[in-house]
């Protein structure tokens, strides 16, 4: 299993960019299951073996909210989830670090403008996602 937060801050304020927002304009977290194949093949090549150590296969989701303001100040709204499956590899850096580079892809539930029969509808839509990530994590 693995798990993951995280928060997107705005730390320098443009002159378009509204000043009653906070400082966390986005946030999500995910969450999947791995399987980290050729262990024994790693081990007989003298690599590192091991939790967290290796190629794997995953099928993750996540979800996101954004920082939206009105009139009765700054909220968080639900932006979109995804649905994945990706190829990644994660080394140890150290003894507390880690480094995981993964790719792949699978659906999402954005929301969208779309023309259809001569009218503009928005609404939740199901599109193809495409995810590409690099983490630096530590752990215990």
């Amino acid at each position: 299993m693995s798990g993951n937060a995280y928060a997107g801050l705005e730390v320098i304020e443009g002159k378009y960019y509204d000043s009653t927002l906070p400082l966390v304009r986005e946030c999500g977290a995910d969450i999947g299951a791995r399987y980290y194949y050729n262990q024994e093949k790693r081990r007989q090549k003298g690599r590192a073996t091991g939790p967290f150590t290796g190629n794997y296969l995953s099928a993750m989701t996540t979800a996101t909210f954004y920082a939206n303001a009105n009139a009765d100040g700054a909220h968080y709204r639900y932006g979109y989830s995804t649905l994945n499956v990706v190829w990644g590899m994660q080394r140890r850096i150290g003894r507390h670090g880690l480094f995981d580079a993964y790719a792949g892809g699978g659906i999402q539930n954005d929301y969208a403008f779309r023309y259809r029969n001569g009218h503009y509808r928005q609404g939740r839509v199901i599109d193809p996602n495409l995810e590409v990530g690099v983490k630096l994590s530590l752990v215990h």
